[in-house]
Parts: structure tokens; C-alpha cells; sequence
């Protein structure tokens, strides 16, 4: 009900996990979404047009196995203005099915710069996929280094064309904000800067204006 009636498609299937009926957890089209309507929210009814009323709020929800208060911690450590603004733990003879020791994080809620996230030890059924990246669009080089830097730190992955993973499984996309700057009506250099991204890792801002200029 609520926030999920409004989410999924009349016909679509809502998958139940063994915690998902406890924290209001559905499948959307094949992707996972997180209702408030255990937590009292009542979002505005669907009416003519659409789901109608006020734009809920949309925080994406992070799902781990044992380290949501670790990578919480971390990615407060790596972008600025950040802070976990609270924790809710397993409790003593818990009703949920995860398999966590009572005092375990179960949702770390924190936000990078500003925006909120949220952090949930849901057990090991799901891990995480390239299908899901957070973007993190860069001003300079440096910026784009820093980040790179410190999200492949301590057991991270470099991927192909600006992503990585970082030590949790993760995926995120580094890139410059020039990049939409470089997406030229041109055939030609927008051709030339596909092939010089394809060749990356990390994306290099002088080499893709590079490509750019001489196409």
C-alpha cells in the first residue's frame, strides 16, 4: 500500500524477501526499492495523470551484508559535508531473519553533501552489480584523482571508461563535468572522443580534449 502502490505497475510481480515484508522492501521492474509505509508515511494517492500529490522524497538505499556502518563510515570519509546522521541496530532476540548478532547496524542513515542515503545489513541474498553506480561529476583533474584514488583504496577495482568498485563491491562513475561539453554535434569528435574514453580507465581530461581538438 502507500508508496508501493503507487511505484508498481498493476500486473508487475512484488517479490518478497524473508526481511523484505519487515522494512517494506519490493522489485519494481527489476529494481529494488524501499517503501516507508512500515515506518507510518502515507504518500499522496495516485490520481488523474499519474501518482499525483507531492514529490516523495528518494533516497537511495544501499543494501549490504555486515558492513553498512563500515561503508557509511567510509564514504563520509572520502566526500566533504558528510556525516551518518543516525543508526537503528539488530536487537536482542531480533524478529528479523538476517543473520546479524544483536547490536549489528541495520540501516546507517548519512548523507554526502547533503544528500541522504541509506545503509542496510540485509543479509547475503543480494550483492551488488555495475547495473548500479552513484556518478560523481568531477570540476578538474585533481578532483577526478582524489576520488578515483581514494575509492579504489584498500581493495578497490579500476573498470573501463571512468568506473570502479570500490572495497565493498560497489560501483561509482568518475567523471569530468567538461565530458557533456565534449558531446559535439560533429560526427567526427564525437567519434574521436568515444574511442580516447573507451581506451580508459580513469578518464583524463587532457587526453579527451585532446581527441576533441584534433578530430
Amino acid at each position: 500500500s502507500g508508496l508501493a502502490e503507487g511505484f508498481v505497475v498493476p500486473g508487475e510481480q512484488v517479490v518478497a524477501y524473508p526481511i523484505s515484508s519487515s522494512i517494506g522492501v519490493f522489485v519494481d521492474r527489476g529494481l529494488a526499492a524501499r517503501s516507508r509505509v512500515a515506518s507510518g508515511h502515507r504518500p499522496a494517492r495516485a490520481g488523474r495523470g499519474g501518482i499525483g500529490g507531492a514529490m516523495p522524497r528518494i533516497v537511495p538505499c544501499l543494501w549490504f551484508n555486515g558492513q553498512a556502518e563500515e561503508a557509511a563510515t567510509f564514504y563520509c570519509s572520502v566526500f566533504p559535508n558528510s556525516r551518518v546522521t543516525g543508526v537503528q541496530r539488530y536487537p536482542q532476540d531480533s524478529p528479523f531473519p538476517a543473520p546479524f548478532p544483536p547490536g549489528t547496524a541495520m540501516t546507517v542513515l548519512f548523507e554526502l553533501d547533503g544528500q541522504p542515503y541509506t545503509a542496510l545489513n540485509g543479509g547475503p541474498e543480494f550483492t551488488f552489480s555495475e547495473a548500479t553506480s552513484l556518478q560523481v561529476f568531477c570540476a578538474d583533474q585533481a578532483e577526478i584523482d582524489r576520488y578515483w584514488d581514494a575509492l579504489t583504496a584498500h581493495g578497490g577495482a579500476e573498470g573501463r571508461c571512468g568506473w570502479l568498485r570500490d572495497k565493498f563491491g560497489f560501483s561509482w562513475q568518475v567523471v569530468p563535468t567538461m565530458l557533456g561539453e565534449l558531446q559535439s554535434d560533429d560526427p567526427a569528435r564525437g567519434a574521436a572522443v568515444g574511442r580516447a574514453l573507451f581506451g580508459m580507465n580513469k578518464l583524463v581530461i587532457a587526453e579527451l580534449q585532446r581527441a576533441f581538438d584534433e578530430a
